[in-house]
């Protein structure tokens, strides 16, 4: 029987065109290929809410791509303030009034123009809904909108670190007006398709798998190099860092684990940006609870924490040993004559024999050591070792990070260790000092401290500020509530290394700063291995598919080649 060979042809002609297709999504790139399309960034979770105006998640960082700030601030080493939809502003001299001119002809990513009323809007209903920047914002009297491209503030009292905390966090985006007035901030829809002004823009989403967005070409700075920018949901992070390291992420969003960032640091293909920043880990004693209310038993335990082998043990050295009551990284608020106690457990010993706590059974008395995170269960361990050695029987009780912020306010601890941010301005280190500091677990109260933090935060003369704060960290170092035990810790930035414009080549910012972002062609180091990087403008954003290879289109063509020599015989003859 003859075949149909019209029908057959037909069949074959669809074959053709589905391997042409095939061919021309598989394979991967090179390593070393240039592409200025897309990178792709590892996110540690999903993101429920882009309105990072309204609560800390997942988006906290990459939130700038897409929203803009009147100001931002370097990350390091002076915490520069840096224009954003601000090009300038003054301060009065009484510090009560700060009056910004705005960026001309801004638009919103849905066209509309961007205008002082947005800026006056946002602040105003922050406050309204209790946002993130409440305790900023709580200190503005009234707002004025003179013209679209000015906005004047009007503090209620002098607040010296109004403008650090305007430019510190991405807690303080603009919101388009037009899209939020009238409605329920909680419920509103673009808090999950967000509309900025950034020189991102949101181009769709895959929760729990990857949000893209894709360049903002009216964007009124600097235009990016990079077209496309997805967010990668990957909440195990050895599986961002292998990403990483297979070059199917381009960076991390997070900064790596302690424990893999020198080896990270180390890999060819990879950078490792290490800043120094105002990152603390420190050990609080709670004083009001025996003994840790005697203060001679809280400086002895000073002298038995051995802080360098400490660092060396948990941070490998990509910290700085603590070796005063506040962070260096401050540098104009920095006391460094007032220096914690060095390594001395036998003098150690000699002061808790003088506060009545002797050595009975080998044991002095208990320490409940409360902790949440890795790092500080790493360090919970060396010091438990270290303060063995003085009689002191530590145990470590270990709370989910909620949990653990909630149960510290009950004071049922011993002493907890944890580790955040005091600076870059001396007012992040009043919310752990001062008596009424929400972040103030310890129990200690000094009247004098609680004066000179206010006084600190009524001038806007630095010098006569760091008068102030000096005077807190001899205070501080007199009373022992609490031991810094390592600092100027970076918020440190993983990419790859064929990713250039990052924060190794600028000051780091406090913001995802992706406009200098670009590709280079980098040949690979000798003996290292060639993964593929980022897909292109085609691949789908979970890293699938890559360039196009050669080797398929090779494939392609030699099928191309048999099937037509198939139908030109299949015209010629007879079929058998």
């Amino acid at each position: 029987m003859r075949p149909n060979v019209k029908r057959l042809r037909l069949v074959l002609v669809r074959v053709l065109v589905l391997m042409l297709f095939v061919a021309s999504l598989g394979g991967t790139r090179a390593y070393g290929e240039t592409n200025t399309k897309d990178v792709i960034i590892g996110l540690p979770g999903d993101i429920k809410n882009f309105n990072i105006a309204m609560g800390f998640n997942p988006s906290w960082f990459p939130s700038t791509m897409y929203f803009s700030r009147l100001v931002t601030m370097d990350y390091g080493p002076d915490f520069a303030i840096r224009p954003d939809l601000a090009t300038d502003w003054q301060v009065s001299d009484d510090g009560l009034t700060y009056t910004f001119h705005l960026h001309k002809n801004v638009k919103w990513h849905d066209g509309k123009p961007f205008t002082s009323d947005d800026v006056k809007y946002t602040f105003e209903a922050t406050v309204q809904n209790k946002g993130m920047a409440l305790d900023i914002f709580s200190h503005v009297k009234s707002i004025d909108t003179p013209d679209p491209d000015t906005v004047v503030i009007h503090l209620k009292e002098t607040f010296a670190p109004f403008l650090v905390q305007l430019a510190m966090y991405p807690r303080t985006p603009i919101l388009p007006k037009h899209l939020y007035e009238g409605t329920d901030w909680a419920t509103n829809p673009y808090n999950m398709k967000p509309v900025g002004t950034g020189p991102y823009k949101f181009e769709k989403s895959v929760p729990g798998q990857y949000f893209s967005f894709v360049r903002n070409d009216d964007y009124f700075g600097k235009k990016p190099a990079v077209e496309r920018v997805i967010l990668k949901v990957l909440p195990d992070v050895n599986v961002a860092v292998a990403q990483l390291r297979s070059g199917e992420i381009q960076a991390l969003n997070d900064p790596p684990p302690l424990q893999l960032e020198k080896s990270l640091a180390a890999d060819p293909n990879i950078t490792v940006d290490e800043h120094p920043g105002p990152m603390v880990y420190f050990l609080s004693f709670n004083v009001t609870k025996p003994p840790y209310n005697n203060t001679a038993v809280r400086t002895a335990l000073a002298y038995a924490i051995n802080r360098e082998d400490l660092n060396q043990k948990v941070t490998q050295g990509i910290y700085k040993t603590a070796t005063g009551t506040y962070e260096p990284s401050v540098k104009w608020a920095f006391n460094d004559q007032a220096r914690l106690p060095d390594y001395d457990p036998k003098k150690a010993n000699a002061m808790l024999d003088a506060a009545g706590f002797p050595v009975k059974d080998g044991t002095r008395f208990g320490l409940d050591l409360w902790i949440s995170r890795a790092t500080e269960l790493n360090a919970a361990q060396v010091i438990k070792e270290q303060l063995k050695q003085v009689g002191v029987d530590v145990k470590i009780t270990q709370l989910e990070d909620g949990l653990l912020r909630k149960e510290l306010k009950s004071r049922k601890q011993d002493a907890y260790l944890y580790g955040n941010w005091w600076g870059p301005d001396p007012s992040e280190w009043e919310q752990y000092t001062a008596s009424t500091g929400t972040w103030n677990e310890t129990g200690y109260a000094n009247p004098r401290v609680d004066e000179l933090f206010k006084l600190g935060l009524k001038t806007v003369d630095q010098n006569q500020r760091a008068t102030y704060y000096k005077e807190i960290q001899e205070i501080v170092l007199k009373d022992m509530p609490r031991i810094p035990l390592f600092g100027s810790g970076p918020y440190s930035f993983a990419h790859r290394k064929d990713l250039e414009g990052w924060f190794s080549q600028q000051p780091v910012s406090y913001r995802m700063d992706m406009t200098g972002v670009h590709w280079v062609t980098q040949a690979a180091a000798p003996g290292a291995s060639q993964p593929p990087t980022a897909t292109t403008n085609d691949a789908s954003p979970d890293g699938t598919a890559g360039t196009r290879s050669p080797v398929m289109w090779v494939v392609g063509l030699a099928a191309v080649a048999g099937i037509l020599l198939f139908l030109r015989r299949g015209r010629g003859g007879k079929a058998s």
